[in-house]
Parts: C-alpha cells; structure tokens; sequence
C-alpha cells in the first residue's frame, strides 16, 4: 500500500472517531438538571409539596457530600417533589416520541431517620408520564432490613409487570430510566448495570386529561415514606442524530475524493 492510502487510511479512522466522539456528545438534549445542594426551585424544577409539613426539602452536606435532601415522613399524603415538564419544548417532546429519552439521577436512600419506617412503600422515586405519547414509568427506591438499598419498577396504564430487586448497600448510586422510541422500550441501569431490559409494556390507555405530561422526582409515594440525598438530576430528550450522519458522510466523501485524484 503506498503512502498516500495510508495516510487516507488515517484520515477514514480519524473521520470515524470524531463522528463517534461528536455522536456521543449531541445525541441528548437537556432539557433540566439539578446538582448537588442547589435550590432545584433556582434550577428551572417547579417545587410540588402537598400537605406540608409532612415533607421536607432542603440543602444538606451529607459527610462532604452536597446534596439535596428530600423527606416525607407521613403514610399520609403528604408528599414533596419536583416537576420539569414546564421545560418540555414542542421538538423535546418531537424528539421523546421518535428517539426517546433519558432521565439520570445519583442518589442515596436515607437509612438513618428516625421518624419514619421505609417498609411501608418506596420512596424516593422518579415518575415520567408523556400524555400524547401514552408512556408512564414510576421507578421507585427504598430499603429492607438489612439495609440495603431497594427498587420497584412499573409502567404502562394498565400496569404492565413489576420489577423489584436489591442494590448491595446503602450508599450512593447512579441511575438511568433510558426509554428506546423506534423499539418502544426501556431500560433501567444502575451503576451502568441494566436491571430492567426491554421493558415493553406500553400504555394503551389515554392518559389525556388525567396526567399530563410529568417529570417527577422526590419523595412522592403515597402512603409511602422515606426519604433521598439527591446529587444530581439530569432529564435528556434524544433528537434525530442526522448532522452527526451527514458529517460522517461528508468527511469520507473529501477524503475519497482526494483519493481518487492521486490515483
């Protein structure tokens, strides 16, 4: 092979990398995040806390950790969390129903409260609901006896089946509902491990006029209690990848152009 087809050869790997690299870095859209001890409410989150004082929201340094703590602390419906779905754009929702979506967040369940018993529901929670897509997916944590941390996972209206399990310990952990619109279904991951695959069940219901839109997280499980140290949130709505495509293409095309100018 001369030099000049290695060097092309080069240039074809580098195009690749860098649409790779590129891909990797413009296929979500965010849409909210929150980090740390950040006032969510200063974040873009609207604040929801019903029948307070039953729960509690606040910035807290937990063992250098900042965070935002969340607490209900009552079987009753007192529940307090946050809503992003004011953020959602025509092209965010556009997006959601062709490609999907992600939603992130890395929390701790709080094992060391006194005041209320986790055993009697899970929560914190993420809840995600999309009226005109029919999708709702309630993703919900807490802990068993030993401490460890919990999970609870449902969707569709009728509920589809439930997923339960047990994360080893109770400190932090990162989690990610990433929901696939062409295969409609969704994963759950923890820790970059999936724990629910595939899941499929879809809503055949409408949800019009019932729940809207919604992008939920807190402590919002009604007649649960419990409480979560919430270091970062982060929703993402995927658009169409097509300017990664069309950059890929475009840097091969140059480069067999050039090829064949040499030959």
């Amino acid at each position: 092979m001369s030099y000049s087809r290695k060097r092309i050869g080069k240039m074809v790997v580098m195009a690749l990398a860098l649409a790779v690299w590129l891909g990797g870095t413009a296929q979500a859209s965010i849409v909210l995040s929150h980090t740390g001890d950040n006032n969510p409410s200063d974040e873009g989150w609207i604040r929801s806390n019903k029948g307070y004082p039953n729960a509690i929201g606040m910035a807290v340094d937990d063992s250098g950790t900042p965070a935002w703590w969340i607490e209900d602390h009552t079987t009753g419906t007192g529940t307090w969390f946050y809503k992003g779905e004011g953020a959602l754009t025509p092209q965010n929702l556009a997006d959601i129903g062709s490609y999907g979506f992600s939603m992130r967040a890395t929390l701790k369940v709080d094992d060391f409260t006194p005041t209320y018993d986790e055993t009697q529901g899970l929560t914190p929670g993420i809840q995600l609901a999309f009226e005109d897509l029919r999708l709702w997916h309630l993703f919900s944590l807490g802990s068993n006896g030993n401490g460890d941390t919990t999970f609870r996972f449902v969707g569709g209206n009728p509920a589809g089946p439930t997923i339960t399990g047990v994360i080893s310990g109770s400190g932090y952990n990162d989690y990610e509902l990433l929901y696939d619109a062409p295969s409609d279904s969704l994963d759950v991951l923890v820790n970059g491990v999936e724990v629910v695959s595939d899941y499929t069940a879809h809503t055949t219901t409408s949800f019009a006029g019932i729940l809207g839109d919604r992008i939920y997280w807190g402590s919002m499980d009604t007649p649960g209690v419990g409480a979560g140290y919430w270091t970062s949130v982060q929703f993402e709505a995927i658009p169409e990848p097509s300017s990664v495509v069309l950059l890929l293409l475009g840097l091969i095309g140059l480069t067999g152009f050039g090829w064949r100018r040499r030959e």
